[in-house]
């Protein structure tokens, strides 16, 4: 699962649903209403589609341009080899990873393709846990074994990326500072690193599970107080 402040994406091993939203607080009642009937909210497809662009309003929901906006009973129990496993979201992209390291780049509020990434599966890496950085152009990546990986993204066409590998192994979490695109909060067994530019920090003693960071903040959900909520 991913949020952004409007749009929800929900993974399955076989498909997403992408579901936009809108805060009452921003908007009357009424306006909320008439915007929320007036458009498609949820789009879901499978994930070896290549899901297109298609029109806000307008048109018959029933023809084939819009066949993947509602429920689709149809991928319940569609079978795939290459299941999708983790994702992460910004407002503007969401990236999903499969099992075989493949990245798939998305647009959002629409849910349109944008480019297939396989330079995590040519080197093997099998990413388990993905992050999106707070500006969407770089992705921490956590493999099966705990390894950490960091990829950039091309600032235009989102078709080129780089990758580097870090001699980190037993990474078990990580968290973009909310206001740095470059600050990475890491958790490695039982000690906490800020990784700035490439760079880590002296880590800080902790068996906490990583909430929000900031460049001057960070805080954690301790295990016990996680156990209760």
């Amino acid at each position: 699962m991913a949020l952004t402040d409007g749009v929800l994406v929900l993974l399955a091993p076989n498909s997403v649903l992408v579901w936009r939203f809108q805060s009452a607080t921003a908007h009357s009642v009424a306006n909320l209403s008439s915007e929320l009937t007036a458009r498609r909210r949820e789009r879901i497809f499978h994930v070896d589609d290549a899901p297109k662009f298609v029109p806000e309003t307008g048109g018959d929901s029933s023809s084939s341009s819009a066949a993947d906006y509602g429920l689709r009973d149809d991928l319940r129990d569609q079978r795939i080899l290459d299941p999708a496993v983790c994702c992460d979201a910004k407002p503007h992209i969401f990236v999903l990873a499969r099992d075989s390291g493949r990245l798939q780049l998305y647009s959002l509020p629409h849910g349109v393709l944008l480019n297939t990434l396989d330079i995590a599966q040519e080197l093997g890496i099998r990413v388990q846990r993905l992050a999106l950085n707070c500006d969407g152009l770089q992705m921490a990546m956590v493999d099966v074994g705990g390894r950490l990986s960091v990829a950039s993204l091309s600032t235009s066409s989102m078709k080129t990326s780089t990758l580097r590998r870090y001699e980190r192994k037993d990474v078990w979490s990580v968290l973009w500072a909310r206001d740095d695109p470059h600050s990475l909060c890491l958790v490695e067994k039982t000690r906490i690193y800020v990784m700035r530019n490439g760079e880590l920090e002296e880590p800080i003693l902790s068996s906490g599970y990583l909430a929000t960071f900031k460049v001057q903040y960070q805080k954690c959900m301790l295990r016990y107080i996680c156990t209760f909520t």
